[in-house]
């Protein structure tokens, strides 16, 4: 039986203060009490069964996302665009807006948990990608749900293996697992009902309508995808009061949103963080910087933290992602730039994929037909046969079964491929960047994210995405003054390669912070690997030049290792049935 009186503890994480922007609560049918720890930085609601708490946000005085009346109690993250509200948005639109429409797809990216007071009904909702982050776990007909999965840890929780080893070879996790068994991910465009005990999920029809790619791309096609993009530029815009705040590289998605805002000569403030890419080179703040001074907009470098500091940002992201992408921990220094009033973030992700063959898998725009085959082995690889222990590790044919059931939920689609790359790499590996690191109260819009937008790039045939490079075109087309800038994409043929020392530096520091975290439980890193990755192991701990040969393999590992390591008890009393 479930325990009657349920404890929630906020996750600590020792010598970290964490201010993330989270819901997290528990739903029961039956009348149970759910008590909880006083926290500043949270507001809570609680009834029979029910607990709601969200992320205070000083930017509006220190108001948290929830919204309630005598029908309905829901918290909120995000945004939708038609109507324009937000998190922040006043109570009465929010609660008319989500009063009897649940399982309606809407044009936004959000997270939603909705308690209908009178039928005790409850629902979590996201946007039609899931893009907004929702996860829960059921025991019994208990439901705990957060937009962090640190928040729903129990008592002996293992991890999930195969979600582990997803992550080391595609660096996301395929379909909707978690790090650990029993967590899963809201699954992208549905909406998961629970009532009187009964659990429903249901796919949302603005997913299931979504294009399958079988439009030739004809000669107004570069102009029909400009009108649309400025479209979405405008429903964004319209959101709310907030500041803009523009994160600029030197790439296409951030200079098209660029020239938008520079068109409507709105207010905005433009940042670049200094990274290298592309051998070490300077690429995004030198041309960022350039496009500045050219056109006269408020723009500001963060320059690299050094490496300790930097290894403290690093594992601050992998507390608020919970470890799962490893990429953008430099994006920490441009969230603490964030001024101390409402900011809404403008977010590029997702531009490159529908709009530029940049990033890709086999099949993704060589024809009209993608191959399911093509695609899994693409996602997985032979590098870590000799160094994974097989008595601890799924076996690698067990990843393939996963992947090919994922990508055969796409297999009526002529762009299949984008379909998997979006839900796989951009909606669990990319967007964890802004969704999950940025701070309460700052609102991220994501314009090539727009329902309308995504429609009509998706229904264009792949092959034909692929010759008209509509990112370049568009900007090649319209914003010629835009475009000529040099940039991630278009490296001058004479730049020479930059150093990578300071880049190592970093790297390195953060190897030794994963190191010191995973040094009382060091036993359980090395029943992980055979005895000949142990020895690498421990042959990186004693050699730079090792270490920069082994990285591949001991980073994700110390990353992962580290996560369980320090994985506490949120929910107490709980006990699964039988």
């Amino acid at each position: 039986m479930i325990a009657d009186n349920l404890q929630f503890s906020w996750p600590q994480t020792a010598g970290l203060e964490i201010d993330d922007d989270a819901i997290v609560g528990c739903y029961s049918p039956d009348p149970i009490s759910i008590g909880h720890e006083p926290n500043e930085k949270f507001d809570t609601f609680t009834a029979p069964g029910v607990f709601l708490a969200a992320s205070r946000a000083g930017v509006y005085g220190n108001r948290a996302p929830i919204h309630s009346n005598e029908d309905l109690t829901l918290a909120f993250r995000g945004y939708v665009l038609e109507p324009a509200i937000h998190a922040y948005s006043d109570s009465s639109l929010v609660l008319e807006e989500f009063r009897n429409r649940w399982d309606q797809g809407r044009n936004g990216v959000f997270s939603c948990m909705i308690y209908d007071r009178r039928s005790h009904r409850f629902g979590l909702l996201a946007d039609t990608l899931g893009f907004g982050p929702v996860y829960y776990r059921n025991v019994g007909r208990v439901c705990l749900f957060a937009t962090n999965p640190r928040y729903l840890s129990l008592a002996g929780d293992k991890p999930d293996m195969l979600a582990w080893l997803s992550v080391l070879h595609c660096g996301s996790i395929v379909g909707e697992r978690t790090l650990t068994k029993d967590v899963h991910r809201l699954r992208a465009g549905s909406v998961l009902l629970l009532e009187q005990g009964q659990c429903l999920e249901t796919t949302l029809d603005s997913f299931i309508s979504l294009p399958s790619g079988e439009l030739p791309a004809g000669d107004t096609a570069v102009g029909d995808v400009e009108t649309v993009f400025q479209e979405s530029m405008d429903r964004l815009l319209n959101i709310g009061d907030q500041a803009l705040f523009l994160p600029l590289s030197s790439g296409h998605d951030s200079r098209r949103i660029l020239a938008s805002l520079m068109d409507r000569q709105v207010p905005f403030t433009a940042h670049t963080a200094k990274v290298h890419q592309k051998e070490y080179r300077n690429l995004d703040a030198v041309y960022a910087s350039e496009m500045a001074a050219h056109f006269g907009f408020e723009h500001e470098v963060i320059e690299p933290r050094n490496s300790e500091d930097y290894a403290a940002d690093d594992r601050r992201r992998r507390v608020l992602t919970d470890c799962e992408c490893s990429a953008h921990s430099w994006a920490m220094a441009l969230m603490d730039r964030l001024p101390a009033h409402p900011t809404q973030i403008l977010d590029g992700v997702l531009g490159d994929i529908l709009g530029n063959p940049g990033f890709r898998m086999p099949g993704m725009y060589e024809d009209n037909r993608s191959d399911r085959d093509l695609i899994v082995d693409s996602l997985t690889t032979n590098a870590f046969d000799n160094w994974l222990n097989p008595e601890v590790w799924p076996d690698k044919a067990e990843l393939r079964e996963e992947l090919h059931s994922f990508v055969s939920r796409f297999l009526d689609r002529s762009n299949m491929a984008e379909f998997v790359f979006i839900l796989l790499r951009q909606r669990r590996m990319i967007s964890p960047w802004s969704q999950q690191l940025a701070p309460p109260g700052h609102l991220v819009s994501c314009p090539f994210v727009d329902l309308e937008y995504l429609k009509l790039l998706l229904s264009y045939r792949p092959a034909d995405k692929h010759r008209m490079v509509f990112q370049r075109s568009c900007l090649q087309a319209f914003w010629p003054d835009y475009f000529r800038f040099p940039g991630n994409r278009d490296i001058p043929e004479d730049l020479a390669p930059g150093d990578p020392t300071v880049d190592e530096s970093r790297e390195f520091a953060c190897y030794r912070q994963l190191q010191s975290e995973v040094s009382p439980q060091r036993k359980q890193m090395r029943s992980l690997l055979t005895t000949k990755g142990i020895f690498r192991s421990v042959a990186s701990r004693a050699s730079k030049k090792i270490w920069r040969s082994s990285k591949w393999l001991d980073m994700p590992l110390l990353e992962l290792s580290a996560r369980q390591s320090q994985h506490g008890q949120c929910w107490t009393n709980l006990k699964t049935p039988g």
